[in-house]
C-alpha cells in the first residue's frame, strides 16, 4: 500500500509538471503571436514616423513640432488602424463634406485629422491615388483661404500638406494650378499673421494655441516644399510677379527687418526661400529693389553683433552661409546689378562688395569679354575708383588693418582693375589713364598692367602718334614725381603716404608700395617709343625731325622737365 501510494504521488507530480509545460508552451505561442503583431505595428509606426520626420524636418526638425505631429497621428490612430480599401470611401465622403461646408471649423478640423492619419499610413501615394491627392490638397488650401484666424486648424492643415508633399513623386501627380494656389494661400496666411502680430514674432504660446514662431516656421517650410514645383510658373513674370513681390516685401524683408529679431531658425527658413526662386533677371532686380538684399545684410550685421562673432567665425554659422548663398544668387550673372552694388548702393558694405567682386571675376573666366563689357557699358573703372577710396580710408582707420574686411575689398578691387586694364585695347587703356590721371592708385595699376604685358607696350610704342601715348605717360610720370617735390609737398605727400600704406596692405608683388617702380615703368614706355621711332627712322629718307618725331613729342610733353625733377629727387 505504501508503494502504491508512493507511485500514485509520483504519477500525480508528473501529470502536474506536464500540465505546467503545456501551459508554458501555450503561453510561449501566445507571446510569439504578440511579438509578431507588435513587430508589424512597430514597422508600420516606423514608416509612419519616417513620413512625419520628412515633414517635420522641413520645419527645421524641432522636437516639439514632431511630437505634435505624432500626437496628431495617435489621436486618430484607433479610428484609422487597419483601414481597408472599402473604408477609403469614408475619407472621400469626409472630403466631400469638407468641400460642402468650408466654413464649418469643426468639420474642417475632423477632416484634416482624418486625412493626416490616412496620409501617414505606411503604403504611400500611388499613381492611382492622384485624384484623391488632388482633392485632399484642395480642401487643405481652402482651410488656408477661409480660416486664417484659426491657428490650430492652420497648423493641422500645414502638417498634413507637409506630409503629403514629402511623398516621393507626389508633386508630379498634382496639377501646377493647385500647387501655385497652395503657395499663394500659404503666403497670404503668413503675411496676415505678421499683420496680426504687428511684425513681432513671439516664441510664447497662448493657452491652447501654437506659438507664432512655430506656426510661421511650418508656413515657411511648406513654401520651401512648394516653390521647387513651381519653377516654370515662377519664371513667367506676368503670372508670378505679384507672388514674388509679396514674398520678398511682405514676408522675407519684414521678418529680417523686425525690431526684435525672431528665432534664428525662423530667420534661416526665410533666407533659404530666396535661393529657391529661379534667378531670372527680373526676379534678381525685384530682390534688390524690394530691399530684401538690404534686409539680409542688416540681419547679418545685427546677428553678428548679438552673438559677438566676427570674421571667419561669423561666416561659418548656418545663417551666414544661407545669407551668402542668397546674396550670390541675386547677383549671379547679372552685370547690371553687380555694377549697381559697387556704386552707392552697397559701397560701404564689405560683405556684399566681396561677393559681387568675386562674381565678376568668375564671370570673366566663364564669359570672355566680361571686363570689356563692364568698362564699355557700366563704367566699372569709375565705380572701382570710388570703392577703392572708401575702403582705403576704412582700412587705414581700422586699429587692425591687416585683419579688417576692407583690406580684402582692396585686394579684390586691385584684381578687378588689373584684369580690366589688361583686357582693354591699348588705345582704350590710355584713354582711361587720361580720364583718371589724378588717381594715383589707378595710374599705378594701369602702369603695372603695361609693364607686365610686352604686347601692350609694343602696341603703345608702335602707335604712339595716334594713341597720344607720350602725353598720357609723361603726365603720369609728372603726377608720380609730384609727391617728391617741395611744391605742394604737404598735400601730395599725405596722399602718397596713404597710397603706399594701402598698397602695402595688398601684399601683391606686382603692385609694390613705393612710387619708384611705377616711375620706372613710365620711363620704360618712353624708351620703347624712342626705340621704335629710331628703328623706323632708318627706313625713311632725310634726317629732319618733324613734329611727330618721338624726341620732339617727348620734349613738348615735358619729359625733360620730369627727368630734371627726377634727378633732383634722387
Amino acid at each position: 500500500m505504501a508503494q502504491t501510494g508512493g507511485y500514485d504521488a509520483t504519477s500525480d507530480s508528473v501529470d502536474a509538471l506536464r500540465e505546467q509545460v503545456a501551459q508554458l508552451l501555450k503561453e510561449r505561442e501566445q507571446w510569439d503571436e504578440e511579438r509578431s503583431r507588435l513587430s508589424e505595428e512597430a514597422e508600420s509606426l516606423r514608416r509612419r514616423v519616417e513620413k512625419l520626420a520628412r515633414a517635420a524636418g522641413q520645419a527645421d526638425g524641432p522636437k516639439a513640432d514632431r511630437v505634435d505631429a505624432e500626437t496628431q497621428t495617435e489621436a486618430v490612430d484607433d479610428a484609422t488602424a487597419g483601414q481597408s480599401k472599402e473604408e477609403a470611401g469614408g475619407l472621400n465622403a469626409v472630403i466631400a463634406e469638407m468641400l460642402r461646408k468650408p466654413e464649418d471649423e469643426a468639420i474642417q478640423l475632423q477632416g484634416i485629422e482624418a486625412l493626416f492619419a490616412q496620409q501617414t499610413q505606411a503604403g504611400g501615394a500611388t499613381g492611382e491615388e492622384a485624384p484623391a491627392l488632388h482633392r485632399s490638397l484642395e480642401v487643405a488650401v481652402a482651410v488656408f483661404s477661409k480660416h486664417q484666424s484659426n491657428w490650430i486648424l492652420l497648423l493641422k492643415a500645414c502638417q498634413f500638406m507637409s506630409v503629403l508633399l514629402a511623398e516621393p513623386a507626389v508633386q508630379q501627380q498634382l496639377p501646377v494650378t493647385t500647387l501655385h494656389q497652395a503657395a499663394q494661400a500659404v503666403l497670404a496666411a503668413s503675411t496676415q499673421m505678421l499683420d496680426k502680430t504687428g511684425g513681432v514674432i513671439s516664441t510664447s504660446a497662448q493657452a491652447g494655441l501654437p506659438a507664432p514662431t512655430k506656426l510661421l516656421t511650418w508656413f515657411l517650410s511648406l513654401l520651401a516644399l512648394l516653390m521647387p514645383c513651381l519653377d516654370a510658373w515662377l519664371k513667367n513674370q506676368s503670372n508670378s510677379k505679384a507672388f514674388v513681390q509679396s514674398l520678398l516685401c511682405d514676408l522675407i524683408s519684414r521678418l529680417l527687418a523686425a525690431s526684435e529679431l525672431p528665432q534664428e531658425a525662423l530667420i534661416l527658413k526665410s533666407v533659404q526661400l530666396m535661393p529657391l526662386l529661379p534667378m531670372e533677371a527680373w526676379i534678381q532686380k525685384a530682390c534688390l529693389d524690394s530691399g530684401a538684399v538690404h534686409s539680409l545684410v542688416l540681419a547679418r550685421q545685427r546677428l553678428a553683433a548679438k552673438t559677438g562673432s566676427q570674421g571667419k567665425d561669423a561666416q561659418e554659422t548656418p545663417l551666414s552661409k544661407a545669407i551668402q548663398a542668397a546674396v550670390r544668387g541675386v547677383f549671379a550673372g547679372n552685370l547690371e546689378l553687380c555694377s549697381r552694388a559697387l556704386d552707392d548702393t552697397f559701397i560701404n558694405d564689405a560683405f556684399v562688395c566681396l561677393e559681387v567682386l568675386e562674381e565678376l571675376q568668375g564671370l570673366e573666366q566663364q564669359r570672355r569679354g566680361t571686363f570689356k563689357t563692364l568698362d564699355a557699358e557700366y563704367g566699372i573703372i569709375g565705380k572701382a575708383q570710388a570703392l577703392w577710396s572708401f575702403h582705403q580710408r576704412q582700412a587705414l582707420e581700422d586699429p587692425e588693418p591687416e585683419k579688417c574686411s576692407s583690406r580684402a575689398v582692396l585686394q579684390k578691387v586691385a584684381g578687378l582693375l588689373q584684369g580690366t586694364f589688361t583686357k582693354l585695347p591699348p588705345p582704350k587703356l590710355l584713354q582711361r589713364m587720361e580720364e583718371f590721371q589724378t588717381s594715383e592708385p589707378l595710374i599705378r595699376m594701369a602702369l603695372a598692367a603695361v609693364h607686365e604685358s610686352p604686347q601692350i607696350r609694343l602696341q603703345i610704342a608702335v602707335n604712339y602718334v595716334d594713341n597720344n601715348a607720350i602725353a598720357v605717360i609723361v603726365e603720369a610720370l609728372q603726377m608720380l614725381l609730384r609727391g617728391f617735390s617741395e611744391e605742394g609737398a604737404a598735400d601730395a605727400g599725405s596722399q602718397r603716404v596713404d597710397t603706399e600704406a594701402a598698397f602695402r596692405l595688398l601684399g601683391e608683388a606686382k603692385l609694390p608700395p613705393e612710387a619708384w617702380p611705377y616711375i620706372n615703368y613710365c620711363l620704360e614706355v618712353c624708351l620703347h617709343v624712342l626705340s621704335h621711332w629710331s628703328c623706323t627712322r632708318i627706313s625713311r629718307e632725310g634726317d629732319d625731325l618733324d613734329q611727330n618725331a618721338a624726341p620732339v613729342r617727348l620734349a613738348h610733353a615735358g619729359v625733360v622737365d620730369a627727368l630734371a625733377e627726377l634727378i633732383d629727387a634722387s
